[in-house]
């Protein structure tokens, strides 16, 4: 049960009941879907914040590069998924047959611009950098996660 009156926070435990409760924690993509509306749901709700454009980054100087320290908006999100249900969740949206669940691993961004919330499929160097950048902040470490790929 929500402690709040919004219809916001009634879905904050929906990931978690549905991992618990028969018949749908034999449904792993269900959870993913749950997850998928809550990572939107976060997202859109995210505080607003001013961001660096590439504009301002191109009139950096070279020397900088080194020691940029880099963070991201409260709206940016990696949502890992085991199966296609990213693919079963836009269906269900537009209200057509979903596609059978098929093991499909992968990481999707999830992020805010301009109020509207953006989506897509990462690559496994963009995850890497991601990953990195979330976690150390620092440009430099996110240039050697890369070069391990390329």
């Amino acid at each position: 049960m929500s402690q709040h009156p919004g219809l916001r926070y009634f879905r904050q435990h929906m990931v978690q009941l549905v991992k618990q409760l028969e018949p749908f924690n034999a449904l792993v993509e269900v959870a993913e879907i749950a997850a998928i509306e809550q990572a939107f749901a976060n997202s859109f709700d995210a505080a607003d914040c001013h961001y660096v454009t590439q504009q301002q980054l191109a009139q950096l100087a070279p020397e900088t590069w080194a020691t940029l320290s880099l963070t991201f908006h409260d709206s940016v999100q990696l949502l890992p998924q085991r199966y296609n249900s990213f693919q079963i969740w836009q269906a269900l949206d537009k209200a057509h047959i979903p596609p059978l669940k098929i093991p499909d691993k992968c990481t999707w961004l999830i992020w805010r611009h301009n109020l509207i919330s953006h989506y897509r499929a990462l690559e496994n160097a963009e995850l890497s950098a991601l990953i990195t950048a979330k976690t150390t902040g620092s440009f430099a470490s996110v240039c050697e996660v890369l070069l391990e790929h390329f």
